[in-house]
């Protein structure tokens, strides 16, 4: 039996989620879904969890594939066992809220748009300025993600070679053909969902995450990616401070060690 979305639309799509050990956060991640998405089905991923997150997926019903993949091969994965053509990305600590579907769903008819998600509330952490400067660049450039994401599926499909042999970046990989294919990304400025995790302490391992990823796709000729990495990262940091005039070496210094992690990740 598939689930029944408890969201009232007549226009259903598939939603998928990529998990690995996700127990504490899927129970409460699919409940938002079946209640603020009109979903046709919703289509699991497993990596090979051991903490009780198949047990969660299969008492809600949904279709559950178990694939150990890279987390690229796994988003291509999921585009390609949904059916409808359009679907939602959620990631399993990812709770959306009922104002969802209503902000979303203002474009998905418009033809030129291939893909669209909004603002996450995160928990508050160590760094509360980080978070600031996420939305701040964020507004004035947009952000791609998978974390609350409605995108046309034959995009994510004609990714397939890129998105084989990477485990992180994947999202900056889609996000570049859906613009090279001449659609737009809609960025909804203002909180969707509440993403259940740090990122003060989760980005670190996904920026050492996407050097690997980059050292994979680029080879070691590609090593110029990592000193323009952090000409990036300073250009950025440097127009946050000015344009809303918080100067902070707190920040400065996290960001340096975020790309640290990047230039290790790919050099080693």
């Amino acid at each position: 039996m598939k689930p029944i979305s408890k969201c009232s639309n007549t226009e259903l799509l598939d939603a998928t989620i990529a998990t690995l050990n996700s127990a504490l956060t899927l129970e409460r991640c699919l409940e938002s879904i079946l209640a603020n998405i009109p979903v046709r089905s919703i289509f699991v991923v497993d990596g090979g969890s051991s903490d009780g997150t198949l047990e969660i997926a299969k008492k809600h019903d949904v279709r559950l594939i178990e694939e150990r993949a890279l987390l690229g091969w796994t988003r291509y994965i999921q585009a390609k066992i949904c059916q409808t053509e359009w679907i939602a990305y959620v990631d399993s600590d990812v709770y959306v809220y009922d104002a969802w579907w209503k902000n979303v769903s203002r474009y998905w008819k418009q033809p030129d748009v291939g893909m669209i998600l909004g603002f996450a509330d995160a928990p508050t952490n160590n760094l509360p300025i980080y978070d600031k400067y996420l939305k701040h660049r964020a507004k004035k450039e947009g952000t791609v993600a998978f974390s609350n994401t409605l995108i046309r599926r034959r995009l994510v499909l004609e990714c397939e070679d890129e998105l084989r042999h990477v485990h992180a970046g994947e999202d900056d990989i889609v996000a570049k053909h859906v613009k090279a294919s001449g659609f737009k990304i809609i960025t909804i400025p203002e909180p969707l969902c509440f993403h259940d995790r740090d990122p003060f302490e989760t980005h670190p391992k996904a920026y050492r995450r996407s050097g690997r990823s980059a050292r994979t796709r680029y080879g070691l000729h590609g090593v110029t990616v990592v000193p323009n990495a952090l000409i990036s990262m300073i250009i950025a940091w440097y127009n946050f401070s000015r344009e809303t005039g918080r100067h902070s070496l707190r920040l400065f210094l996290f960001l340096l060690r975020l790309w640290i992690e990047y230039a290790i990740g790919f050099l080693i």
